[in-house]
């Protein structure tokens, strides 16, 4: 028994009542939700659309949206895991290696411009703290598409600032061994490293929310 637009309606106020955060998840216990209705009432047609929806909520349950939150957001970090580091082996291949390398050279040469190698690094460091503040600010001002939230873009914009802060304290620490032997080549390649990383998380950003917007035809 297929739900009227009405019916939907109804089911769409239920839902909103749950204060879903995220759209998608909102748009997927919808359906879910309307399916369950649909089974209950095709299996007893005596029964009115409230009696059904009734059952349906019984089945339902309002802590089942929390765990699909969590099983969500776990599945967006390993994908986004996965995708990172797919896209950054990428620069450690033949011909992006050669970029990946010459990026190298030219963090490494520029060292020789700066008396203490402590200090560089602490600049070079500095460099992911800044990129932090910008970034968050960005969160702040880009966090909604269309007037709506999404995990998956949220997710994102999570991992990205985790990185960045731990990048840069990474690097903070680094600067404390810079006297071993190849310490300033090891905190260069760590910089470097850390650049492909944020170059690969933008680039998958903007694919999350490029495809987002596709998907819930969105501006």
């Amino acid at each position: 028994m297929k739900l009227t637009p009405t019916q939907i309606g109804d089911v769409n106020t239920y839902m909103q009542s749950f204060d879903i955060k995220w759209y998608e998840l909102e748009v997927e216990l919808t359906d879910h939700f309307i399916s369950i209705v649909e089974e209950i009432w095709e299996k007893d047609l005596d029964l009115t659309f409230y009696q059904a929806k009734q059952y349906a909520e019984n089945r339902f349950g309002r802590n089942e949206y929390k765990e699909i939150e969590k099983e969500r957001t776990k599945i967006l970090v390993k994908e986004y895991n996965r995708s990172q580091r797919k896209a950054v082996a990428e620069y450690l291949k033949f011909p992006k290696i050669i970029i990946s390398f010459l990026g190298l050279i030219v963090v490494y040469k520029l060292s020789f411009y700066f008396e203490n190698a402590a200090q560089y690094i602490k600049y070079l460091s500095n460099t992911f703290l800044i990129l932090g503040i910008i970034h968050m600010v960005i969160w702040l001002l880009f966090q909604k598409i269309g007037d709506e939230r999404f995990l998956s873009v949220e997710m994102m914009f999570r991992m990205n600032s985790s990185f960045l802060l731990g990048w840069y304290g990474l690097l903070m620490i680094s600067k404390d061994y810079f006297q071993i032997q190849y310490g300033l080549l090891i905190a260069c390649s760590l910089f470097v490293v850390g650049i492909l990383l944020i170059v690969t998380a933008y680039h998958l950003t903007n694919k999350v929310i490029s495809n987002t917007k596709k998907q819930y035809q969105l501006t």
